[in-house]
């Protein structure tokens, strides 16, 4: 039963990945607020402890389940006894290492998709945070070409 419980554990362990996906991206886009500095700051985080961890655990299980003879390994097989008239017989561990398989490459894909929007995302903020910083920038010099201009003038007509 070991190894029968091992393998519905990595099913979990892809379902957990995915449920974590699927929050940190309905989180990104429930935020209205751009932040540049915290969602950079989000993003890294996010790249640092879970990505890697996604990425690497499913390319690896879906590398576990490909492999038949090793997943078999050590796996009670169950099979129903009756099945449906004209129905093939289904083999439990068959059927998790398929849908693990399914899982793994799903999860993978949707964390590397995740992790080109987020980047995306957060350079754009990025950009235009910077171009809000330069036009305050362009409109304090302009301000400050004023009031030299107008000291100028206020100490040239007192000079005369």
């Amino acid at each position: 039963m070991s190894g029968l419980l091992s393998r519905w554990a990595l099913s979990c362990l892809l379902d957990g990945y995915h449920e974590m996906l699927s929050a940190q991206r309905d989180r990104s886009a429930q935020e209205r607020a751009n932040r540049p500095v915290k969602d950079l700051r989000r993003l890294r985080g996010l790249v640092r402890k879970d990505a890697y961890d996604i990425v690497l655990a499913a390319s690896e299980i879906r590398r576990f389940a490909k492999s038949k003879r090793i997943y078999r390994y050590d796996v009670l097989e169950m099979e129903y006894v009756r099945v449906a008239k004209g129905a093939e017989k289904i083999k439990l561990a068959e059927t998790l290492e398929r849908g693990q398989s399914a899982r793994a490459r799903q999860v993978a894909d949707e964390a590397h998709l995740f992790l080109s929007t987020a980047t995306a995302s957060t350079d754009i903020t990025q950009v235009i945070s910077n171009i809000r910083i330069q036009r305050s920038i362009g409109i304090a010099t302009v301000i400050s070409l004023v009031v030299a201009a107008a000291a100028l003038i206020i100490a040239v007509k007192s000079s005369r």
